[in-house]
Formats: structure tokens, C-alpha cells, sequence
């Protein structure tokens, strides 16, 4: 196979996108959610998995998607939801990391994952996560093309407890060095008095681990957050947007947005970033090179 080749593709036309997107009129803001469904590709069978497996938290983010639609309905912003599990590709780590594509989660094998050839990660790569990240970019793209300098926020669910030990948080602030948006918002949820609130608890924003708010908004200078809501506390649809509302409502409190709206940069080169665009052009040939040598 030269590194030109065409790789197979792993959707058919029947099938879903990688992506869904719900358009909002206030381009100020762009809300996602990588972890937002649990489809696998037919081709990819049930990865050699029981349902159940693929249905609990290391498949997709239980909860999340109800989450961000409520979110993005509430601040009238678009909206970008991954379809596809997780355990298929994880769209929130680099591709050739570990835990991309996963042999072992959360101590359960995923047989369709083990000893993956470089034309098969590829094919993942090129049909789920590419295209996802590509219509990401494209709405950033498009805000700051009409003068509007957008806020990334990045929805994601947590499982209550992790090894045995439960998590008290109840909605998680995950951030690294830009506080415009985390810090006054952690200050409106505690003021609240009915959230427990956790400050990179139990997740922080990880540079050279998390894919998408780096890689999209740090590198861009855009302000963001990456937020985390505990799954037993999603488990319906009132539920889940009972939380949402609580966001918001807090969210809505901070006075002082100004600084939401231009660009910061807190990323230098020794962070390794690239930023979307840059990044898969010199990925591309990474892959192809990979590919020639499958």
C-alpha cells in the first residue's frame, strides 16, 4: 500500500455522521459535546462487547448530550455533538494516545480494539474524528469571520465514583491558567449554595492529554471552560436539565463578560499545541506515512 492509497471507509452512506449540529443564533458562544453518543460503525460490529458495557460511562457520557442541548438552547448558541462511542475513537485525546482507541477500559477488554493495524486506526481517524473536529473549527472559524470572538464551553459527564471512591462534585470546573470564565464561574455556583462545586475536581484541563478545548480555543486565545456533570444526578431528561438550568442560572449572574470576548493567549510553544488546522495538516502526513507502512 503506497502512501497516497485511499483508505476504506468506515461509515456507509446509511449511517449517521460523526457530528451532530443544532444551529443557534448567538455565534458568542459555541457549545460541545465530544461524548454525546454511543453508536459504533456497522462494520465494527458490538467491538466484541456486552451492551451494557458500551452503554455505562466508558462508552459515552451518560446524560451529557440532554445537558448540552439545554445549555445551548438556553444561551441561543450552536451546538457540536459527537455521535460515536467513545470506544471507538475517543474524540477528546489525540489520536495515536493510548486511550484513543482503547484495549482496556476502566478494567473491561474491548476485543475490537486490540491489536488495531495502522490502516484500521486510520480509517477511525479519517471517518469519525476528522470530521467531527473539522465542523468544530468551521463554526469558530465562521464567528470570528463575522467580528464575533466566540467562548468554547465543553460539556462532559462524570461517573460518581472512580476506583471505589466516590465523588462528591456534583458539576466539575476544568481549567488551566485561563480563569476569565472559571474563576467568576465557580464563585456563582458556590454563592448558590445548593451545588457542590469542583474546582479541577474531578477532572483538571490537561494540556498534551485533552484534545479539543486546547487544541480548538487555548490555541485560537479563546476563552472557555470544560465542565463535568455527575451522571447519577442525569439519569432523566428533568433531571439533566434541572442541572443545566442550574449552570446557567448561575452562569447568567457574572456581570462582567467583557473579557469572555477577545482573545488571550496562555498557551506558548513549549505547550506543544498547534491549534486544529495546523495540527491536522501535519498529521496528514504522519498517517499516510503510517498507512505506506501497515
Amino acid at each position: 500500500m503506497n502512501g497516497t492509497a485511499r483508505l476504506p471507509s468506515l461509515l456507509s452512506v446509511h449511517e449517521p455522521a460523526p457530528f451532530r449540529v443544532a444551529d443557534g443564533a448567538d455565534l458568542s458562544f459555541l457549545i460541545i459535546c465530544d461524548h454525546a453518543g454511543h453508536l459504533v460503525p456497522a462494520q465494527l460490529g458490538d467491538l466484541g462487547m456486552a451492551l451494557a458495557d458500551r452503554l455505562d460511562h466508558i462508552g459515552w457520557d451518560p446524560g451529557a448530550a440532554i445537558v448540552a442541548r439545554r445549555i445551548a438552547a438556553r444561551l441561543g448558541a450552536p451546538l457540536v455533538e459527537g455521535v460515536y462511542s467513545r470506544l471507538v475513537i475517543d474524540c477528546n485525546r489525540y489520536p495515536e494516545a493510548t486511550d484513543a482507541m482503547p484495549a482496556i477500559s476502566d478494567g473491561r477488554v474491548v476485543p475490537a480494539n486490540d491489536g488495531l493495524s495502522n490502516i484500521d486506526r486510520n480509517a477511525r481517524i479519517a471517518g469519525i474524528f476528522l470530521p467531527y473536529h473539522q465542523v468544530i473549527a468551521d463554526h469558530l472559524d465562521r464567528a470570528l469571520a463575522a467580528g464575533v470572538t466566540p467562548a468554547l464551553l465543553s460539556i462532559h459527564s462524570c461517573a460518581p465514583a472512580m476506583d471505589g471512591t466516590p465523588r462528591p462534585w456534583e458539576i466539575g470546573v476544568g481549567w488551566t491558567r485561563d480563569t476569565r470564565m472559571s474563576a467568576p464561574l465557580i464563585r456563582a455556583l458556590e454563592a448558590r449554595g445548593d451545588v457542590v462545586v469542583g474546582d479541577n475536581q474531578p477532572y483538571g484541563l490537561d494540556l498534551g492529554m485533552d484534545f479539543t478545548t486546547p487544541e480548538h480555543a487555548m490555541t485560537r486565545g479563546l476563552a472557555h471552560l470544560q465542565l463535568e456533570f455527575r451522571q447519577d444526578l442525569l439519569t432523566d431528561r428533568r433531571k439533566a436539565e434541572g442541572w443545566a438550568d442550574r449552570f446557567v442560572d448561575a452562569f447568567e449572574t457574572i456581570g462582567d463578560r467583557d473579557a469572555w470576548h477577545r482573545t488571550e493567549q496562555h498557551v506558548t510553544p513549549a505547550d506543544g499545541l498547534k491549534g486544529f488546522h495546523a495540527w491536522r495538516r501535519q498529521s496528514a502526513a504522519a498517517r499516510q506515512m503510517f498507512c505506506a507502512g501497515a
